[in-house]
């Protein structure tokens, strides 16, 4: 078991750098579980304005609007001044201002001219600002065409935001409607596996293609194929043991939250899968390079690259169309699209289950892929040495 010794003696020599990759990893993993989570947990809130008003009508109609909108944002009176509007705008004290004209019911309930306001540019806000006005003046036209004299309607309109609603999540997770929290740490386990695999096990394969030491080991009484196997056999040792630290770690952070989850066996499967081809790609990257000062930046490049591109650092549904179409060619994206379904669902649909093991096959395929290129690769550079 010489080969399968000097494997694990490698392994142990570069602890060092899967200790601080860890480190990385359950930092970026629990920061984002903590904000996440806590947000995803809180009750809806809507977001509250800073809203000018330049009142020149001072009428019923005109009181009840800027009533209406003081009970989500806050309302402030100004006079017409444009340049102290400008500098209140300019300086974000208010970020919305309307100017309510003379004869505002005429020109705007019943002829149906627009409301002038002004907005900072390219802002969010401003839409909501616009929701809001338009939901106020055609409440009052419809209670207005219904029979309601002005002060009726206003007096409707004002009622209407003391109507509280209960709402609740469905709880299609078993988490209230919120995402499980050990999602968060398995959507970002591509980038530590691809990190630690691609490196530690990139470092040992270059090793062991050194041309004194094949030479040596060629000498020896061990045959070519025990060699191979004794790799093989190193290499599922120290991966499996990866495997246990990562999944051990996530029982300790996560507990029975986890152990309760209906979906943790397709959790670890998924994750296993995801080592495997890691496994497999960084034999890949262990015989495609020949030097060992190439092999920190194309492990950089794999693992935050397809973390990037994937759905690992950004979700999914932030990224185009177009990243999402380079994406499906890489083996990460298949493994998050199956994370992701076991982050919202307890209960697996049929269609589901379908997706989940398609996801699987892809990654086994991606593994037997690599494997065999490294196979190719491998056998070329035997033949030139």
């Amino acid at each position: 078991m010489t080969v399968f010794k000097g494997f694990l003696l490698l392994a142990k020599r570069n602890i060092g750098i899967g200790i601080m990759y860890l480190g990385i990893f359950l930092s970026i993993a629990i920061a984002i579980e903590r904000v996440g989570g806590a947000k995803a947990q809180t009750s809806f809130e809507e977001t509250s304005l800073k809203i000018g008003v330049v009142d020149e009508d001072h009428s019923e109609l005109s009181q009840g609007l800027k009533e209406y909108l003081s009970t989500k944002h806050t309302v402030t009176s100004y006079p017409m001044d444009k340049s102290l509007l400008q500098d209140k705008l300019f300086y974000r004290d208010i970020s919305y201002i309307i100017y309510i004209p003379e004869n505002f019911e005429e020109k705007v309930i019943q002829n149906g001219d627009s409301l002038s306001v002004t907005k900072l540019p390219d802002s969010t806000s401003a839409i909501y600002g616009d929701q809001e006005i338009d939901a106020f003046l055609n409440g009052i036209r419809t209670l207005k065409t219904s029979g309601f004299s002005t002060s009726e309607a206003v007096d409707e309109m004002l009622d209407s935001t003391k109507i509280e609603t209960s709402i609740t999540l469905v709880d299609s997770n078993g988490n209230g409607g919120t995402i499980a929290p050990h999602s968060f740490y398995y959507q970002y386990m591509p980038y530590i596996m691809l990190a630690i695999c691609c490196f530690i096990f990139g470092t040992i394969y270059l090793e062991y293609r050194n041309l004194d030491l094949k030479r040596r080991l060629l000498c020896s009484s061990i045959s070519s194929r025990k060699q191979n196997m004794e790799l093989l056999l190193g290499t599922l040792a120290v991966g499996f043991l990866l495997f246990l630290i990562i999944t051990g770690l996530a029982l300790i952070l996560y507990g029975r939250n986890m152990t309760n989850d209906s979906n943790i066996w397709h959790y670890i499967a998924n994750s296993f899968l995801l080592l495997v081809m890691s496994l497999s790609l960084a034999f890949l990257v262990g015989n495609l390079i020949d030097r060992e000062n190439l092999l920190n930046p194309i492990t950089n490049i794999l693992s935050l690259g397809m973390a990037f591109l994937c759905g690992v650092f950004v979700p999914m549904e932030f990224l185009g169309s177009g990243v999402l179409t380079v994406a499906k060619f890489l083996p990460v994206y298949w493994y998050e699209i199956a994370n992701d379904i076991l982050a919202h669902n307890t209960i697996l649909s049929a269609s589901q289950m379908a997706t989940l093991i398609k996801c699987y096959g892809i990654q086994l395929l991606f593994a037997a892929a690599f494997f065999s290129v490294s196979i190719v690769v491998s056998r070329l550079m035997q033949q030139k040495q």
